[in-house]
């Protein structure tokens, strides 16, 4: 696998100064971990549906896109690659381990998912899917990292943030996992005890530098991811039982599985 590493970008910008006349600036922007911003985040106040992109559509695991097709995980057994414009089904495929929550990881250009037993002291995995067959590249055991089944999955600079699922577990506590981007273990970033459902995440996205997640009770999160990795809160927002599955974002706009309706858009509040 690849090492992880941060990726600059040169800019050059030309500009006059009096008495030097024009000259040439060579400025970085890069990518990575240890150039996450130090700006104050949005302030998550919750969501605003702005459409219904497809109707009606069967309940979904996880959803992601890679700017071409969706990849939808309709149960825990199957994942789905779909026609962007119109959701017409180009293949389907079957795997011996769970589909949880779907996220596009554009850096090895491939599909990413976790799942495992849904109950304390379950285990869990990571999946590498191949985004072309659809077939398993790698099943990565993170079962001696966690307390019980994980359902998201997320890239973020440099690193993996996995959340788990605790169905069977009312009052256990439920984490997130930062790993780094060769799967190796680092840290648990972010821990909470709730209720049933409450904090019991099912998929989540990336905008920016912030994490959105559907919970099994229809909250949605919103993780801000600080230098040394650890997730915290910025709020959450209650659909009333709506979103409680899929969700991606493709151009900062949210597709979210919607029960009762299928998927719809929304923006930031």
């Amino acid at each position: 696998m690849k090492n992880s590493k941060t990726t600059c970008y040169p800019t050059f910008t030309k500009a006059w100064i009096p008495l030097l006349g024009i000259i040439t600036a060579l400025t970085f922007s890069c990518s990575g971990s240890n150039f996450l911003s130090n700006k104050t985040p949005r302030p998550f106040t919750g969501l605003a549906e702005t459409g219904t992109f497809f109707s009606p559509v069967p309940r979904n695991q996880g959803f992601t896109h890679d700017g071409k097709y969706w990849y939808i995980s309709p149960d825990h057994s199957t994942i789905e690659k779909r026609r962007l414009d119109d959701f017409e089904l180009i293949e389907s495929a079957t795997h011996p381990d769970k589909i949880g929550g779907l996220f596009y990881d554009p850096i090895r250009d491939e599909i990413l998912t976790c799942s495992g037993e849904y109950k304390w002291g379950g285990k869990a995995f990571i999946s590498r899917i191949n985004k072309d067959n659809l077939e398993e590249i790698e099943h990565i055991d993170i079962s001696a990292h966690t307390k019980q089944g994980v359902n998201a999955i997320v890239r973020l600079g440099d690193k993996i943030y996995v959340g788990e699922t605790a169905v069977g577990s009312s009052n256990k506590p439920k984490s997130w996992y930062e790993f780094d981007m060769d799967f190796n273990f680092v840290d648990t970033v972010y821990t909470h005890i709730t209720n049933k459902g409450e904090y019991d995440w099912q998929d989540a996205t990336v905008i920016g530098e912030t994490i959105y997640a559907t919970d099994h009770e229809g909250f949605v999160y919103a993780f801000r991811a600080g230098r040394n990795g650890k997730l915290t809160s910025s709020d959450r927002y209650d659909s009333a039982g709506g979103y409680m599955e899929g969700i991606t974002q493709k151009n900062n706009r949210f597709y979210i599985w919607k029960k009762g309706t299928g998927i719809i858009t929304a923006e930031l509040k």
